[in-house]
C-alpha cells in the first residue's frame, strides 16, 4: 500500500483510506470518511463524514464534500455523501451538498 500524504494534511484517526491514496497539501479528512483506492486530492480539499469516495476518484483544490446540506429539507438528520467510482472533480470551490439520509 502507497500513501502520498503531504506534512500539512491533516486526518482524522478514524479515517479509512485505500491502496495508492494521494492526499494534498492542507487537506482536511473527517472522521467516518472513506478513501478507496487511487483516490487523489488535489490541495486545501474538505471531506466531512460520513462521505465515501471510490475508487479512481479524482478531486481538484478548494473542493468542499460532505459537509451539512444546505437545503431546507433537511433538518439536522443524519445524512451521507457516496460517490461513485472514477470521477473527476476539476472545478474550483465546488461544494458538494447532495446528500442522502442514512437508512
Amino acid at each position: 500500500m502507497s500513501l502520498n500524504i503531504h506534512p500539512s494534511a491533516i486526518i482524522h484517526k478514524n479515517a479509512k483510506l485505500g491502496k495508492n491514496v494521494t492526499i494534498g497539501a492542507y487537506c482536511v479528512i473527517g472522521d467516518n470518511v472513506i478513501l478507496h483506492d487511487n483516490v487523489v486530492l488535489h490541495s486545501h480539499v474538505v471531506i466531512e463524514g460520513p462521505t465515501s469516495i471510490g475508487n479512481n476518484t479524482e478531486i481538484f483544490q478548494f473542493s468542499v464534500l460532505g459537509t451539512s446540506a444546505q437545503h431546507r429539507m433537511f433538518k439536522g438528520e443524519l445524512a451521507t455523501l457516496e460517490i461513485g467510482k472514477i470521477t473527476l472533480f476539476e472545478k474550483k470551490f465546488l461544494f458538494i451538498v447532495v446528500q442522502k439520509l442514512a437508512e
